[in-house]
Parts: C-alpha cells; sequence; structure tokens
C-alpha cells in the first residue's frame, strides 16, 4: 500500500535531485502522504510510524523474555535480559540510522544458526511421524 501511494502521488521526481537521492525511506513515505492528504497525511504517517516502532520494541523485548525464562527458568535472568534490553535500546536510538539496521540485520541473520539446529534435531523424529502416518493412511485403504 505504502508503494502505491508513493508511485501514484507523484513525489518519485523529488527523490532524485542532481543525481543524488534526497528521500527515501519514512520521509518519502511522509511526502507521498503529505502530497495528497495535506498536512494530516504526514502527521498520520509519523503517529503510525511511532507507534508502529513502539509496538515492535516491546513485542521484540516480550518474546526475547519469555524465551530465556523458557530456557533458563529463571526471573533473574529475565531481569538482566530486561535491564540489557533497555540499554541496546537506549544504545539503538541515539547512534547513526544505518548503524543500528546493520546490527538489527546481523542479529536477525544469527537466529539461523539456533533454527537450523532445532531443524536438524527434529528431522529423525518428523520423519518417523511421516511413516508412521502413512502405515496408518495404507491401512485405512
Amino acid at each position: 500500500m505504502t508503494g502505491l501511494c508513493i508511485l501514484t502521488s507523484g513525489v518519485m521526481e523529488e527523490v532524485v535531485v542532481d543525481g543524488k537521492t534526497v528521500l527515501q525511506g519514512a520521509p518519502l513515505t511522509i511526502r507521498a502522504f503529505e502530497s495528497t492528504l495535506g498536512t494530516p497525511g504526514a502527521w498520520l504517517v509519523a503517529i503510525a510510524l511511532a507507534l508502529f516502532a513502539f509496538s515492535t520494541i516491546l513485542g521484540w523485548e516480550y518474546y526475547g523474555e519469555k524465551a530465556l525464562e523458557y530456557l533458563t527458568r529463571s526471573t533473574s535472568a529475565a531481569m538482566a535480559y530486561r535491564i540489557l534490553f533497555s540499554v541496546i535500546a537506549f544504545v539503538g536510538c541515539i547512534s547513526a540510522f544505518e548503524i543500528a539496521w546493520d546490527i538489527a540485520d546481523i542479529l536477525n541473520a544469527l537466529m539461523i544458526i539456533p533454527n537450523a539446529i532445532c531443524m536438524i534435531l527434529l528431522v529423525g523424529p518428523l520423519f518417523k511421524d511421516m511413516m508412521d502416518y502413512e502405515k496408518k493412511e495404507k491401512s485405512k485403504k
């Protein structure tokens, strides 16, 4: 929907000036909504962006805390996680935009490691369950 708004609003001509990209990301989206809806459009995007960012931070914190509680069965570890998460969130707020996104991308990519390990460990039980299911289906016929 955002892409459609950007393309149909006519702000794409403003994106590149003298070979330099001047608008991208949130400023581009805000400009697109502002060009069609006026000042309320800019406010709408700004408020939606702030609410989305806040809810995302809360969701990631809660998800990580509950995963840590499950793995460690310790409330003190969860409290340490909260403190560490708060410090990292603060550093993310005051650091350069690109650095914060690069760190977030790297940490999300590192989640491949535990997921890949779990998938490899679950191949055996999955194969066994699949064979049991196929036997049951063949016996029904």
